[in-house]
């Protein structure tokens, strides 16, 4: 891919902040395919966490390049999306932000993860952020520590029009109705 010397750069991070800011600051092709990788790294490891098979280094790969194949495209009218593991990410309109975030959750350890990647509306990163959560109780309070976390370091960043997207549908149901109002998991 190309990308050994943005390792080493990225080697150099002492922390996620300022990792996150030099991608953001990386060229443009260099930003899509270290994201693209990340991005397929990510999942790999969430579907390992839930107990499917670790993917070979050469599938993650073969997924960060489908991901930078398919470059986002612009949807102006649609403001939400229902989550579809079949749809492609789909770029906000000009003047607003596009939050995806994502939670994982391990049932036996009780121990969970999230994250989050804030793009515009060329599909750039504008920020980012990730990490580890103890004692989660399910999957659902995993995905909702990942909204909770992308929402507040927007809003401490000042983005104010911005377009929330999850693959969670519980976590979509739990806000949009009061089913789950009244215990932790809707139980």
């Amino acid at each position: 891919m190309g990308l050994e010397q943005v390792r080493e750069k990225l080697l150099r991070a002492s922390n996620a902040r300022e990792m996150i800011c030099m991608i953001l600051n990386l060229p443009s092709d260099a930003q899509g395919k270290t994201l693209g990788l990340l991005w397929a790294w990510w999942e790999a490891r969430n579907k390992a966490n839930v107990g499917e098979d670790m993917k070979r280094t050469e599938d993650i790969v073969h997924r960060a390049v489908l991901i930078m194949a398919d470059p986002p495209t612009t949807n102006e009218n649609k403001e939400t999306t229902t989550p579809d593991r079949h749809r492609h990410w789909v770029n906000p309109p000009p003047d607003k932000l596009k939050i995806n975030c994502d939670g994982a959750f391990a049932k036996e350890s009780k121990q969970g993860a999230w994250g989050f990647v804030i793009r515009d509306h060329e599909g750039n990163g504008v920020l980012a952020g990730a990490g580890k959560l103890q004692d989660v109780p399910n999957a659902m309070c995993a995905e909702g520590y990942a909204c909770l976390a992308a929402l507040e370091a927007a809003m401490n960043a000042g983005m104010a029009h911005i377009i929330l997207e999850t693959d969670s549908l519980c976590l979509v149901s739990a806000l949009k109705t009061g089913s789950y109002d009244y215990s932790i998991g809707g139980e």
